[in-house]
Formats: structure tokens, sequence, C-alpha cells
């Protein structure tokens, strides 16, 4: 079976041994909050809860850790880049099934260590709140105790660790079939796989492009990609363009919702390019507003192999930026119209 809605998996980040767990009252969902107390300068960590039912019966929830601007203080308040987990969380879609006596842990943020320097100091997080939602109704709202985070670093101020950009091929945009046809594939030298453009699945329902996968029909040859493939073929174009992104913050959201807007507007020409190779889906021509996007569905990820997800490479014109995404998708993707987005879908090069 097919899930619409999963919650991501954390991120492999290292947690101090030290930790300060904080309990939440939400009536029968105990939550724990954990955060490390000690860290080494350079050293990403993460900020999760544990979650228990405590009641008879399975339960669909979830829990989101609420940060006001400005509630990062410290001297290494600005040596962070905050992260929610990849899903972008701006309104309580995200549920899990919750077992009876089964503790699940969600991570709630992942902090990484992007200070050009490695110093002493102390990072802290005041006047948050935890709100848990049962089938997406608010049951519960807690503010937590200021979370204190000794950052440690031995001897004076060094240079923390540069990053070269990873060596690939730019994808190339190869004709396939008759070609007065004017079909293409965008073919990865990095990995040896050719993708079909979005713009071929547009509007065909996930269902639909599926049962076109076999033999003699439309897409035979081709398989649905999964989250790593497709986030691998975006990260190959990234750096075949020159430019460091770390591959944590590709589909994660910040916790000012747009990044490094410098970043965003160096990835203006991927993102473009992108489209030119995968084709555009959905695009907006307003006076105000600009908006061109090459979306697709795909099927499973490293912990959930049936999970189906949105990932798009999007221009937003006005601000002259490129973003990517990953999110949920809707019921009508996958049975129905699917007005926006197409399907990621991939094969071997025989060439």
């Amino acid at each position: 079976m097919l899930k619409l809605l999963v919650m991501t998996a954390a991120l492999s980040l290292p947690l101090a041994v030290v930790s300060q767990p904080q309990e939440v009252a939400s009536g029968f969902i105990a939550v724990t909050v954990d955060s490390p107390s000690v860290v080494n300068a350079g050293e990403n960590f993460s900020v999760t809860a544990s979650l228990v039912n405590t009641s008879s019966e399975s339960v669909l929830a979830s829990v989101h850790w609420v940060l006001r601007p400005g509630a990062v203080l410290g001297s290494h308040a600005s040596s962070y880049r905050i992260f929610s987990h990849p899903l972008r969380e701006a309104t309580p879609h995200l549920q899990i099934v919750l077992e009876p006596g089964i503790p699940r842990l969600i991570p709630l943020r992942e902090f990484f260590y992007e200070s050009d320097e490695l110093f002493s100091g102390e990072f802290v997080v005041q006047e948050s709140k935890i709100m848990i939602f049962i089938r997406s109704i608010q049951t519960a709202e807690t503010i937590l105790d200021p979370i204190f985070i000794e950052v440690k670093h031995e001897g004076p101020e060094a240079p923390a660790k540069a990053h070269d950009v990873p060596e690939r091929l730019p994808l190339e945009r190869r004709a396939i079939g008759n070609e007065s046809d004017g079909a293409w594939v965008a073919y990865d030298p990095n990995t040896g796989y050719e993708w079909l453009p979005l713009s071929r699945t547009h509007k065909q329902p996930l269902l639909s492009v599926m049962k076109n996968l076999v033999a003699g029909a439309e897409f035979e040859g081709f398989r649905i990609a999964n989250l790593n493939e497709v986030q691998t073929l975006f990260l190959n174009a990234i750096y075949a363009s020159g430019i460091y992104y770390p591959d944590y913050a590709l589909f994660a959201a910040d916790e000012y919702q747009d990044g490094d807007l410098a970043v965003k507007k160096q990835l203006l020409p991927v993102a473009r390019k992108l489209h030119e190779q995968l084709g555009i889906t959905h695009a907006i021509r307003l006076p105000e507003h600009e908006f061109d996007s090459a979306s697709g569905v795909l099927i499973g990820t490293n912990d959930v192999p049936d999970a189906v997800l949105e990932a798009s490479v999007s221009v937003q014109g006005q601000s002259e930026r490129g973003d990517f995404y990953l999110g949920p998708v809707s019921e009508y993707q996958v049975g129905s119209s699917n007005t926006y987005s197409g399907v990621w879908l991939l094969r071997e090069s025989d060439k």
C-alpha cells in the first residue's frame, strides 16, 4: 500500500553524551524533548522529541517545536543554520501513527555548523514552545525552559574546515525516437541514468503512469525514481555548475523559511537549466509574480520504501532565485488529475 503522509527520518548527526531532557504535559501523549548540553565547535547536533502513546488505542499525531524570531541567542547564535526536517511543516499535516506504549523518536530541528571559525561559546534557545496535534487538531501547548548548549573548542580560534565542490559532469539533453517527434531525455553522465522529462507525464496521475511502465506501454523501460535518485540528480546539476551546496540543505526548510537568499540567487541558472532538460509542469505569469516549476512524484526513501512524495525545482522570477522542494502529495496526484506535476521516471542508459 502506498503511504501518502510520512514523517521523514532524522538526519545522521552526532549528539553530545550529556543531554538535557524536558518532559511536556500533553494528555495521553507523553513527550520528552531532548537536546545536548555540550557540543564541540564545528559539530552538528539535533533536538528531538520522544513520543509515547499512553492510551490503549493507536492515534495519528504530530509534534511541532515553535521558535519565534530572535529566540536564538549567545555567542554562537549565528554559527548554526537551523533546519526543520526536509518536509516543510508550515501546517500540521505531517503525522505519524503512534501505537500504544511504543516510543517514537522525532527530529524537531537540525543545527548545522556553518561558521568560518571554531571558537568556544554558548548557544541558547529561549521562549520556544511545543505543540501537540492529534488528527490535525491541537491538543496541547507548552512553553519550554530555555535550552543552553555549551560550545567547546580547545585552544585559540581556528578556521573551520573548508568545503570543496565535488567534481561532476553537466547533464546532457539527448534526443530519443524519431527526430521529428522532438522527444528527449536528460542524461546524467555521473550516474548513467536517463530521465524522462516531467512534461511527458504532466497531468497524468501516478496510478495511470504506473500502468504504462509495463512491456509495450508508453513508458516501457523506465521506472519510478526514489528520493535518493532525485536528490542525486539535483546535487549533480548544482556541483557541475561549480557551486557548493550541502546535501542537508537541498530540501530542508530553514527556520526562517527561505534560507540564504544569496545562495538561492546562485542557484537560479541551475534551476533554469534543469527546466530546459526536464520540462516545466507549472507556470504563473502575473505582473507581481512569475513562477516556473518542474515537479514530479517519486516513491521511496531509505526508511520508507513505499512513501509517496513530491520533489520539484522552481524559479522565482521576481526574487531571481532557484528553489528545491520536497513534500507530501495529495490523493488527487495519485489517483486522478495531477495538475501541477508529473512523475519522476528514469532508466539506465545503454549508450
